[in-house]
């Protein structure tokens, strides 16, 4: 039975276990470089305090009233659901009233039913930008999230790589 198996950033030692796992003698393998020369990573270094979420304040365009453009696509995600509530909450403060219903926030507390409705607000674009948390992550393929940020040090890297491979 021919098996097909995808991943962006499986490392070394997880591949062994899959092939292990689903029982695959000399598999296939293919390799493709993950450089992109239209993404750039970039490290800031915080210029205020993390609890105020000011250092994000760049993703909402300071005349998105006057301009009527919207920001680029993003997602910001965290490693705690309480801190992307809050972080969600300061960024719609920087908003219109009426432009807020346009940045979310998603994590694993919500209902199966908020995650698919603000996954295709997202994706048809009526959301702007959404706080989340590794519960977004999975199975996502938008091709239009312009910005990834990582807020905080995940867990592992392999995890961080699995948030910035949302960026298209």
């Amino acid at each position: 039975v021919p098996f097909y198996v995808t991943s962006a950033t499986l490392p070394t030692a997880t591949l062994a276990d899959v092939s292990d796992i689903l029982q695959l003698h000399s598999p296939r393998l293919i390799f493709r470089s993950n450089d992109r020369p239209t993404i750039a990573i970039a490290v800031h270094q915080m210029q205020n305090a993390m609890s105020n979420f000011h250092d994000l304040d760049f993703l909402i365009p300071k005349d998105i009233v006057e301009t009527g453009k919207a920001p680029p696509k993003f997602l910001v995600f965290f490693n705690d659901w309480k801190e992307v509530e809050m972080a969600a909450k300061h960024l719609q403060s920087l908003l219109p009233d009426h432009l807020r219903v346009r940045l979310k926030h998603f994590h694993s507390v919500m209902s199966e039913t908020y995650h698919k409705k603000e996954f295709e607000t997202f994706g048809s674009g009526d959301t702007y930008g959404l706080c989340v948390t590794d519960s977004f992550g999975m199975g996502l393929d938008l091709p239009d999230i312009e910005i990834v940020i990582q807020w905080r040090a995940p867990c592992n890297i392999n995890t961080l790589w699995q948030h910035f491979g949302r960026a298209a």
